[in-house]
């Protein structure tokens, strides 16, 4: 056997020796860490490039590739920082695009906007972020016999199967309890529901491969923007979407069968994350007040406390408050029985949610959003204490369809019905048309008692 030999089988390593260790180079595939490469060289901290020749992301002022000084999560230069000034995201400011703008919260790198606006179920803009901790929801298996566990039903809800249990801590749904061979999704107990859906309904798609008799963790992220659809837009679900169906979740379930052959379907450890408040004397530090990203952590990110508006409460403004009359106009002389809050739309920080009600059954004689005026035919002031709506009495000499036949703050009668002129103080004036000549049976000027004719 020959053996032969290139004469450029090998060759130099070239680092550049102000931003590598040494001048030695990976030499070859075995040696290579992950993603590295034969020839790379080994780059002192902030320096970048396969010899090691330039500032690595994040950094800048190559020869001395110093740390980029703008944050990381709110600045669109952090890759190329050289120029002096950082440019911030959106919903970022400062000098180093280190905060949220006001009524944002929850700086993030993988926000496009840098900071997310206020949610608070639109009853406010303002909100601050509070550093809560996270916690874990668990139920073991065995407390399926009291019928508090994961048990399975069809998509709608309507059927209700008991799994098998094995070792006290798996989950077994076999073919021979799915005679008609229905599609069966694992539903989660009581303890994974609740306020977490005002109708909404969210689906997550995620392609996952599974292979018989091999155990998997599947870890499926409970917020936007993470393989989350809202089903009636077929978008990917936004905060608003996801704050709305967790507000009240009536089903979590889980697919079980995927297809009508399918023999077995089993789960155990089943665990959902949740926020709650850090445990007492030990604070959690604002995810805002870091410059650069952290190791992984337990904090939960993103949680708002808003400034609601009265008779408003929770976190996010999502829970009624005390509840108050219907003042249609004013509540201590309402003339609806009924009011229905509408769709809220804040359009400004000086914003109110006192008026963001409709009255909808408004009493003979009044109208407007509040029942505050009086309809046309009937005069005064129901914004007053006491004060109602009257029918305007003119001796049967107006047009009760007209518009404004009537003043409708003194009742003062202004205007004649149909076949009448000459309004006065004392009275209207027939028309006497001749019926012939007319374009419409006495049909006439209401002001000089002239007829229309062809």
């Amino acid at each position: 056997m020959i053996i032969v030999f290139r004469e450029d089988a090998c060759r130099t390593c070239d680092c550049d020796l102000t931003g590598s260790v040494s001048d030695v180079c990976i030499r070859d595939d075995q040696s290579a860490l992950s993603g590295q490469h034969p020839g790379d060289c080994v780059c002192k901290p902030g320096f970048g490039g396969r010899r090691c020749e330039r500032c690595a992301r994040g950094y800048r002022n190559y020869p001395k590739c110093e740390p980029c000084p703008c944050n990381q999560a709110g600045s669109v230069n952090y890759d190329t920082c050289e120029e002096e000034t950082c440019q911030c995201k959106a919903n970022v400011e400062g000098l180093y695009c280190d905060r949220c703008r006001p009524n944002t919260i929850h700086l993030n790198a993988d926000n496009p906007l840098g900071c997310q606006a206020c949610f608070c179920f639109g009853m406010t803009e303002k909100c601050r972020e509070i550093p809560w901790a996270t916690a874990s929801v668990s139920v073991l298996c065995f407390l399926i016999s009291n019928n508090v566990g994961w048990n399975l039903t069809d998509l709608s809800g309507a059927r209700d199967v008991r799994p098998e249990i094995e070792n006290r801590e798996v989950l077994m749904f076999n073919a021979n309890q799915n005679k008609d061979r229905s599609l069966f999704y694992w539903k989660a107990p009581d303890t994974f529901t609740g306020n977490m859906g005002n109708g909404i309904k969210v689906e997550y798609y995620s392609r996952i491969d599974f292979f018989p008799r091999e155990n998997m963790t599947v870890q499926i992220p409970i917020r936007e923007g993470s393989g989350w659809y809202n089903s009636i837009t077929r978008t990917p679900a936004d905060k608003a979407d996801m704050l709305r169906v967790l507000a009240g979740v009536e089903r979590f379930m889980v697919r079980a069968m995927y297809q009508q052959n399918q023999l077995q379907s089993s789960i155990f450890g089943l665990t959902l994350d949740t926020a709650v408040p850090p445990p007492e004397g030990r604070p959690v530090d604002r995810a805002d007040d870091v410059l650069h990203p952290s190791i992984p952590d337990t904090r939960m990110r993103g949680v708002e406390v808003c400034e609601c508006p009265e008779n408003f409460a929770g976190n996010s403004c999502g829970e009624l408050g005390s509840c108050r009359p219907c003042a249609c106009p004013t509540a201590e002389n309402s003339r609806s029985a009924e009011c229905v809050m509408t769709q809220l739309v804040v359009a400004g920080p000086a914003a109110s949610q006192e008026d963001a009600y409709v009255c909808t059954a408004c009493e003979r004689g009044y109208e407007g959003n509040k029942c505050e005026v009086c309809a046309d035919g009937f005069f005064g002031n129901p914004m007053l204490p006491n004060g109602t709506c009257k029918e305007c009495e003119c001796n049967g000499n107006i047009d009760l369809m007209a518009i404004g036949n009537c003043d409708s703050e003194t009742g003062r009668c202004d205007q004649c019905r149909p076949s009448y002129f000459n309004f006065t103080d004392a009275g209207c004036q027939f028309c006497h048309c001749n019926i012939y000549g007319s374009i419409e049976d006495g049909k006439v000027s209401i002001f000089n008692g002239q007829s229309f004719v062809d």
